[in-house]
């Protein structure tokens, strides 16, 4: 019985230091983005409440918030626990942005009332990557109006996670709409 119990702890301890604490997209629960949804995009702490809710958590960087627009930064934190192979794997294996940037900035203005516009930027060394994207073009590619989301957990996860973050096709589709740009 202490075998197995030191087991589970090694392995869960072990599962936790590989992302120091970082939520990644199957960590995130529909119903913990309602709990976070907020009808002001000007409510700084809302704001930074729900992304902290958000694949990406841990490297979160600040926010801006120009009218009905909010730009949110990720990068690695200077302190931070995370290393930069740790950064890099979490954020750029694969087709990982790309996943990360289209869930987070649906989540932003799917569960922020008056969000007209999410602006994700992902800073590195070098380079930089952005997503722009607007409630009305969102809304439009997923055919369903925002407040759907908020009493329909069901939802999220069809047009969402499924129909768009999930679905490579869709989302290379989804992409060349509302490009990814590197600086």
């Amino acid at each position: 019985m202490l075998i197995g119990l030191s087991l589970i702890l090694i392995l869960t301890a072990c599962g936790q230091s590989e992302t120091n604490g970082m939520l990644d997209i199957e960590d995130v629960q529909v119903e913990d983005l309602q709990d976070g949804a907020h009808p002001y995009v000007g409510d700084a702490n809302k704001n930074r409440e729900l992304i902290m809710r958000l694949p990406g958590n841990r490297n979160f960087q600040g926010m801006e918030i120009s009218g009905h627009h909010l730009i949110v930064q990720y990068g690695l934190q200077e302190d931070s626990a995370i290393s930069e192979e740790q950064f890099r794997m979490f954020w750029l294996h694969e087709d990982r942005l790309e996943q990360l940037l289209v869930h987070n900035a649906a989540a932003l203005l799917l569960f922020t009332g008056n969000a007209e516009q999410v602006t994700l930027q992902l800073n590195e060394d070098v380079r930089k990557h952005f997503l722009v994207l607007q409630r009305e073009g969102l809304t439009s590619w997923l055919g369903v109006e925002p407040a759907v989301f908020l009493e329909d957990p069901a939802m999220w996860e069809e047009a969402v996670l499924d129909g768009l973050v999930g679905n490579k096709a869709a989302r290379e589709q989804f992409l060349q709409q509302y490009p990814i740009v590197t600086e």
